[in-house]
C-alpha cells in the first residue's frame, strides 16, 4: 500500500510539472464539472477520515478554482442541461452532501470570501443540536474512540478488526462501511447495531462531526449565494429499500426542508450515490426536478443522473487539478472498462 501511495505522490506533480492536467483541461474547456464536498475541519482528524478535508487545503484549492475556472451556481450547470445548450467555458459548480455543521462554521465564511456559489444537499434526520451521526459516521466515533488493539465482530457476521494504531482503525472503519452497504437494509442496521455495541457506541458520546442546526441551514437559504438540496432523511441507500420506504425516505426530506426555509426544493443527491429507474420515478412523484449522482465523469444529458467528481481527503494540490481537469476520473473509467473486458485467448 505504502508504494502504490509514494508512486502516486511522485505521479501527479509530475503531470501537473509536464502541464499535462492543463492541456487536458483545455481540451475539455467546455465540458461540464460538478465537485462534490463533505466536510471541511480545521486540522486532520486523528484518525483519517476521507470525507473530511482540511480547512488549508481546502482554501488552497478555492484559490485554484477561482484562478483557472468559471465556478457558476449549480443551477446554470442543470439550466445548459435541460436545454440541451454547450456549457460555459470551463465551469464548475460545487457541491456538499450530507450536512455537517463544518459546512456553516468553516466552509459558508470562505465561501463568502471568495464570492464561490455552492448547493448543500442535507439529511434532515442529521439535522439537530450536535448529538446526531450519520450511520457510517456512528462506525467511525465508535472505532476512532475504541482502545482496544482489535475487535472481535464475529458476531456480528465479520470477522477481526485491526484497531491498533490510527490507520488500522481508518481501514477498519472503510472496510465495515463498504461491507454494510452490500446488504439489504434491514440486515445493515440489524449488523450495525451489533457493531456500535461491540464498541459501546451508539452515536451520542463526543460528536466529532455533526449535523447543522436548523438556523444554520436557514441562514444559507437565504443568501443568494447558496441553494439547498434534498438527501434523503436517514440517508440510507434508497436502491435497498422496498419502494413505500425510499418514498417516505425522499418526500419527508423535502417536506422538512421545504417547510424550514420557505422555498422550493427541487435538486436531490443520491445517498452514496445509488439510483435506478424506480427511485427516478419517486422523485419526479416528489416534484423534484434534478437529480445527482457520484459517478465521476463530466456532466452529460440526463437530468436525473447527474455526474459529479469527488473531492476527497487526501488531496495535494496536483491531486486536484487532476481531478478537476478530468484527466483523474477519465483514466479510472478507462482502466475501470479495461478490466471488464474478458481476457482475449492466447494462441
Amino acid at each position: 500500500m505504502k508504494e502504490a501511495s509514494d508512486n502516486k505522490m511522485f505521479i501527479y506533480p509530475l503531470i501537473s510539472s509536464l502541464y499535462i492536467n492543463d492541456i487536458f483541461s483545455k481540451l475539455k474547456n467546455y465540458k461540464a464539472r460538478i465537485l462534490v464536498y463533505h466536510g471541511v475541519t480545521k486540522q486532520a482528524p486523528g484518525v483519517f477520515n476521507w470525507q473530511q478535508i482540511t480547512e488549508g487545503q481546502f482554501i488552497e484549492q478555492m484559490k485554484y478554482l477561482r484562478k483557472h475556472y468559471n465556478v457558476v451556481p449549480l443551477a446554470v450547470i442543470l439550466e445548459h442541461v435541460i436545454l440541451k445548450k454547450r456549457f460555459p467555458k470551463g465551469c464548475v459548480a460545487l457541491t456538499f452532501d450530507d450536512g455537517y455543521e463544518n459546512n456553516f462554521s468553516l466552509v459558508y465564511p470562505l465561501l463568502k470570501e471568495f464570492n464561490l456559489p455552492a448547493t448543500f444537499f442535507i439529511s434532515t434526520a442529521f439535522v439537530g443540536n450536535g448529538t446526531k451521526s450519520l450511520w457510517f459516521d456512528t462506525i467511525y466515533n465508535g472505532i476512532a474512540k475504541y482502545r482496544g488493539s482489535e475487535i472481535d465482530l464475529s458476531p456480528c457476521g465479520f470477522g477481526i478488526a485491526d484497531t491498533s494504531t490510527p490507520s488500522a482503525k481508518s481501514q477498519a472503519t472503510d472496510w465495515l462501511c463498504n461491507e454494510l452497504k452490500t446488504l439489504s437494509y434491514t440486515e445493515m442496521q440489524d449488523r450495525l447495531q451489533c457493531i456500535l455495541n461491540k464498541v459501546e457506541m451508539n452515536g451520542q458520546n463526543c460528536i466529532p462531526f455533526p449535523g447543522l442546526s436548523w438556523e444554520q441551514i436557514r441562514i444559507l437559504a437565504k443568501d443568494p449565494l447558496f441553494t439547498i438540496g434534498g438527501h434523503s432523511h436517514t440517508h440510507p441507500i434508497l436502491t435497498k429499500l422496498p419502494e413505500e420506504q425510499a418514498w417516505k425516505e425522499i418526500i419527508i426530506n423535502k417536506e422538512l426542508l421545504e417547510e424550514n426555509i420557505g422555498k422550493r426544493v427541487t435538486i436531490f443527491s443520491y445517498p452514496n450515490g445509488n439510483w435506478d429507474a424506480s427511485l427516478v420515478s419517486l422523485l419526479k412523484r416528489a416534484g423534484y426536478e434534478f437529480a445527482l449522482t457520484s459517478e465521476e465523469n463530466f456532466v452529460t444529458s440526463n437530468p436525473y443522473a447527474v455526474e459529479r467528481i469527488t473531492a476527497r481527503n487526501p488531496s495535494s494540490i496536483y491531486l486536484f487539478e487532476g481531478l478537476v481537469s478530468g484527466l483523474i476520473p477519465v483514466t479510472k473509467r478507462c482502466l475501470s472498462f479495461l478490466k471488464e473486458q474478458p481476457a482475449s485467448i492466447s494462441e
